[in-house]
């Protein structure tokens, strides 16, 4: 979220960007470049983890499945926390207000809905199927809880389709609008 908070909006601001724009690179290969840049340092992250968990897995803690789902929950977030904010990059100026934009969605829309969800599920009413799956704090609840019970392969194949579609929409809207973000840098300066 930090590191992609400012990859768009800086190279406006400094006029970097119109000068990649008469490259013969284009708006895909830009926005896919900096994300994929940014985000492979908590890939690797998360490929260094996968020994300490195997290790925990030898002895006794965990099943396989549940580990491989939940590096690919994992996996499906970080593209997820990573368009976003490059997708507020786009559109904000300055990296502290898309930092504190991308918390206050987050919190709103993951944090908060997994709480009430806890709260629901040991409550009376069971937990709804739309939120979890748009939640990966409650797709990870559910997998745990249902790891030895039954299958969970196909809320975690949503949950993941699901992330993956809104980032690529984010990030199509992002192709999209960067050559319009930088001609309006451009025009605001004359």
């Amino acid at each position: 979220m930090v590191m992609l908070s400012s990859s768009i909006s800086d190279e406006v601001r400094t006029g970097t960007m119109n000068v990649l724009m008469t490259t013969p690179v284009n708006s895909f290969q830009i926005v896919m470049g900096k994300l994929f840049s940014k985000l492979l340092q908590i890939i690797l992250l998360l490929a260094i983890s996968l020994p300490l968990l195997a290790i925990i897995r030898v002895f006794g803690g965990t099943q396989w499945n549940y580990v491989i789902f939940s590096l690919v929950i994992i996996l499906a977030s970080i593209i997820f926390a990573g368009s976003l904010s490059l997708f507020l990059s786009v559109f904000g100026r300055h990296a502290q207000r898309v930092i504190v934009l991308e918390t206050l969605l987050y919190f709103v829309f993951f944090i908060i809905p997994f709480i009430i969800q806890l709260f629901v599920y040991n409550g009376l009413v069971s937990i709804n199927k739309i939120l979890v799956i748009a939640n990966p704090f409650g797709v990870l609840f559910l997998a745990s809880e249902r790891i030895s019970s039954g299958p969970i392969f196909d809320i975690i194949v949503l949950h993941c389709i699901f992330m993956l579609g809104i980032s690529g929409v984010f990030l199509g809207i992002s192709i999209w609008k960067i050559r319009s973000a930088a001609l309006y840098n451009v025009s605001s300066r004359n």
